[in-house]
């Protein structure tokens, strides 16, 4: 059995252990025979929290990078702690009219729902932009792999024309290589745009390795060099203006 299993084994255990110790409580305090509706109604909404802390806890237990929502897990936890609690508390208020118990019960629950509900879809999004800014830091990287293989492209070029690009390429790869990787959102365009012109780039070096130093498309090419570097510039700059 793996560490995970038996880590799931053991919290199915401490849940049962809780529910049945709860149930002997209930039993202990007033007999089977005895019960009433308004009993039955403790001990469930009782079973109730405790399942719900239940689910929480081993959520966040088995959840990779939870650690970004702990404020979000922190306050799920004390709001169904909470109605743990007050269903305790309510369970000694037998003597209240059942209307009113009813009442009373519903109304804790409904609370209970509607704040677990809105921290629940906050935790939701939270996870939902850590896994986003994993996904854009691993877009960044395939940029700085284009660049660098453009640099890569050009080794294979002869010593006097790779001169003409060396200096624009290796500022390129450089910029790129060393900038900070985007988590915002508003930046996917350009960053898209500038992947796709580091394709273009290297299948453009790659294609006109055998081209003479005068050659227009060598030309060409000086421009699209400086052109893809001034658009990595431009990202880094809106980058730090939206910082």
């Amino acid at each position: 059995m793996t560490t995970e299993k038996r880590g799931a084994f053991a919290a199915i255990l401490i849940y049962m252990a809780a529910v049945a110790l709860t149930a002997i409580l209930f039993i202990v305090a007033l007999p089977l025979e005895n019960w009433s509706i308004k009993t039955i109604i403790g001990f469930c909404s009782l079973i109730g929290g405790e399942t719900a802390s239940w689910l929480l806890a081993t959520s966040i237990s088995r959840k990779r990078g939870a650690q970004h929502s702990i404020p979000s897990n922190l306050s799920l936890l004390i709001v169904i702690g909470g109605y743990t609690a007050v269903s305790l508390i309510l369970s000694f208020m037998t003597f209240m009219p059942l209307m009113a118990y009813v009442v009373i019960h519903a109304a804790v629950l409904l609370i209970t729902v509607i704040l677990g509900g809105l921290l629940y879809a906050a935790r939701r999004k939270m996870a939902s932009g850590f896994r986003h800014d994993t996904e854009r830091t691993a877009g960044w990287s395939s940029i700085i792999a284009a660049s660098a293989l453009a640099r890569a492209k050009l080794e294979h070029w002869e010593p006097d024309k790779r001169r003409l690009l060396q200096k624009e390429v290796d500022e390129l790869a450089d910029i790129i290589k060393y900038s900070d990787p985007a988590t915002i959102p508003a930046l996917a365009e350009i960053e898209y745009t500038l992947h796709l012109d580091l394709q273009v780039l290297s299948q453009m070096i790659d294609a006109n390795r055998e081209q003479p130093s005068h050659s227009p498309k060598i030309k060409e090419l000086q421009q699209k060099v400086i052109e893809t570097v001034n658009e990595a510039k431009l990202r880094n700059l809106q980058l730090a203006s939206m910082k």
